[in-house]
């Protein structure tokens, strides 16, 4: 005998029989008149609490307002604390042909044990990184060091940079001599952070899942409007809309916001070794990261590249585990080959590609379709979940400058939209 049942969020009809069930479809539902200005209000609360870096008390405070909002609305919410290992540097000692020179900055690994360098370096400007041959050489670079810069030079391999002042860069320039000696002093300390795990459990093969993720801690110096309020805030109002349709999917959905993306991914890693055991049920991982922007992105392109035989086997470096990849309370960044590898994995099947593009087309927004963007879905594609990301450009991000004001909150509704077309054709599968 059939059943009618009546969801009045969107007056439309699902029909169950027996073990039988209608899936709730991507063509079946409005989306939600308020979602932009909700989504807004969340950017506003997270980056009034002002810079909450990974390990900081104002950190805490962003966890426990994402936990109230999802426990709020009725999802089974937890706390997932972890700790975490990042380097201190106590202090750098530099000498450039002869005469000492502050660092500003140091990128090297500080994992394996060597804190002593000495020989002859490559100087190069940080404003015009060449293709020059650096791998395993000593590179002195101007301040201010770019993200773009550090990734252009770190896919270099050097085994060490040394960010130092324009000025002492200038006067170095103008000098014949190409020789240093540096030593850096420093120990491991131990941090904390928290991931929080929102779960809406479909009333169907309840063993399958699907993750919406976004990271909530900022870049140090910054409130994070954009990197990555606008995420959280999206992730949470997808969340309240699929708790009003629990009982119509064939899959749990988890909401996992993570602490400590901006210093190497560390909250995705954590989860991941954590939910190994079932990370094999997991469809599809969706990440969202910076979504206030005008231009929209999705990682779409890239096909399936160098994942493990098994899903679930991480391919970070032992030496990687639990630990940071950029200083907490001092200026570094790390440099180590073992990673680069890491970066050309993609795990994007056509099918995924296919869903994509028919989301975005039916919704009638235009997006640019990207190749790997880097964020915490990189965490799961390379233990072989299928994984993919979702961003915007345009904004101002990593600086003060990154509030409330520069938000598009027409991009916040648009990418809503897009990530719920995405999972609801996921599930029709």
């Amino acid at each position: 005998m059939k059943h009618i049942f009546l969801l009045s969020f969107n007056c439309f009809l699902l029909l169950c029989s027996g073990t039988g069930y209608a899936q709730l479809r991507s063509s079946q539902v409005d989306f939600p008149s308020d979602f932009g200005p909700n989504s807004f209000g969340h950017i506003t609360h997270i980056s009034g609490i002002g810079v909450h870096s990974v390990g900081t008390p104002e950190e805490k405070r962003v966890a426990d307002y994402i936990f109230n909002e999802l426990s709020d609305v009725g999802i089974e919410t937890t706390m997932e604390k972890f700790t975490f290992e990042s380097f201190d540097v106590r202090k750098t000692e530099l000498e450039i042909n002869g005469h000492p020179v502050e660092a500003s900055q140091v990128c090297f690994n500080p994992y394996v044990g060597n804190f002593q360098f000495q020989g002859n370096f490559i100087l190069l400007d940080s404003n015009n990184t060449t293709d020059s041959e650096i791998a395993d050489q000593i590179v002195v670079a101007s301040y201010p060091l770019t993200n773009s810069a550090y990734f252009k030079l770190f896919f270099g391999s050097p085994r060490l940079i040394l960010v130092i002042p324009r000025l002492a860069f200038r006067q170095i320039s103008k000098e014949v001599g190409r020789r240093l000696v540096c030593a850096i002093d420093g120990d491991i300390r131990k941090h904390t952070s928290q991931n929080v795990v929102g779960v809406v459990r479909g009333k169907y093969h309840p063993k399958n899942e699907i993750i919406l993720s976004a990271h909530y801690d900022s870049y140090p110096g910054s409130p994070g409007a954009d990197d990555n309020a606008s995420g959280v805030g999206v992730l949470i109002e997808l969340a309240r809309f699929f708790r009003q349709y629990q009982d119509s999917l064939n899959a749990n959905i988890k909401f996992v916001a993570f602490g400590g993306e901006e210093k190497g991914l560390l909250g995705s890693r954590v989860y991941l070794n954590r939910h190994r055991q079932n990370i094999a049920d997991c469809k599809l991982v969706l990440n969202m990261d910076q979504l206030a922007g005008e231009h929209i992105f999705i990682e779409t392109t890239g096909g399936v590249h160098g994942i493990p035989e098994q899903t679930g086997n991480t391919q970070f470096p032992e030496f990687m585990r639990s630990r940071s990849l950029e200083g907490i309370e001092s200026n570094w960044r790390l440099l180590a080959p073992e990673v680069l590898p890491l970066f050309a994995i993609s795990n994007r099947p056509a099918w995924l590609a296919d869903i994509i593009k028919e989301s975005t087309h039916e919704l009638f927004i235009p997006v640019t379709y990207a190749g790997n963007t880097g964020s915490d879905q990189m965490t799961f594609a390379q233990a072989g979940v299928v994984a993919s990301a979702i961003g915007t450009s345009g904004n101002e991000v990593h600086s003060p400058k990154d509030v409330p004001s520069q938000v598009h909150e027409q991009s916040l509704v648009d990418c809503g939209k897009i990530v719920l077309k995405i999972v609801l054709k996921t599930l029709e599968r």
